[in-house]
């Protein structure tokens, strides 16, 4: 298989292209902006390439398209910028690449597109703008869902993801406690009584994207694969320092949040590998 994966130089990025790199029947293009990825092998080719108003025309034959790259809050940028990036140039660059060719495509939304209204999330829940990041997103699904209308040859899943953790995972909260915890820096966190599955694992996601790219037949899927057998938060803080053989030094908050579980039951129904938040934990933790 020939298999394009853009922002290939992100945590996620790098994770999917060393997964998919170990078979060497695959062919992966990798897409990077900067920082080219010092994951070296016969069957991998880098290309320099930002998704923007200038990006050049391409001509490579691919069979899987796995779009990482975007614009991410930690980022800063206006909503200009992030719809613009997110939504504007990568549907020109899908457009260029896909033509009249049979392709799947996998799509890394997020849970930030969400009405949170409710304290179990699942696909059926309402969609609600609430920045420019969630809105490129919630665009962007638009226009693979209209993809995918007027294209039968095409397949696609949407994967809204919850707290992504792996190796080089940053820039959201289980990555930030492992950091404070591993650096000796007191935790300050709240809603410990909540319970928390906000969370999937670099190799949990990659799994997730081997079992559509071979075995799923419907043309057109979204998919919350958070993990299973949600934890209360206090014993997920717990959980990290013990792995770590470190003393507790944490504070709990009293200001509270509101908090909500996110309902994976469709993946695991239709029989993809949703781990329990405990598995996860640890993994990410040794």
């Amino acid at each position: 298989m020939k298999i394009l994966v853009t922002g290939c130089n992100s945590s996620i990025g790098q994770s999917i292209i060393s997964f998919f790199s170990k078979n060497k029947t695959n062919y992966i293009y990798g897409f990077y902006s900067s920082n080219k990825p010092k994951i070296f092998k016969k069957n991998i080719r880098y290309i320099k390439y930002k998704i923007s108003k200038n990006s050049k025309i391409l001509n490579i034959n691919i069979d899987i398209i796995i779009h990482c790259a975007s614009v991410v809050p930690s980022d800063k940028k206006s909503r200009e910028y992030t719809i613009d990036i997110n939504y504007k140039y990568s549907k020109r660059l899908f457009e260029n690449l896909i033509k009249e060719k049979p392709v799947k495509i996998i799509f890394l939304s997020s849970m930030s597109v969400y009405k949170k209204n409710k304290s179990i999330i699942s696909e059926k829940e309402s969609l609600q703008i609430t920045d420019s990041y969630a809105e490129s997103k919630i665009l962007f699904e638009k226009n693979l869902n209209e993809l995918s209308i007027k294209n039968n040859s095409i397949k696609i899943l949407i994967l809204r993801l919850p707290g992504y953790v792996g190796k080089n995972s940053k820039n959201n909260f289980l990555s930030n406690v492992k950091f404070k915890i591993t650096n000796s820096i007191q935790v300050v966190f709240n809603n410990h009584d909540s319970y928390f599955n906000n969370i999937i694992h670099e190799d949990t996601l990659c799994l997730i994207i081997r079992k559509f790219i071979l075995s799923e037949k419907r043309k057109f899927l979204i998919l919350n694969p958070s993990s299973k057998n949600p934890m209360k938060l206090i014993n997920i803080i717990k959980l990290m320092y013990k792995t770590k053989k470190i003393k507790s030094n944490y504070i709990i908050a009293k200001q509270k949040n509101d908090s909500f579980i996110i309902d994976s039951s469709l993946a695991r129904n239709l029989g993809y590998p949703i781990k329990t938040t405990k598995e996860e934990i640890l993994r990410f933790m040794n």
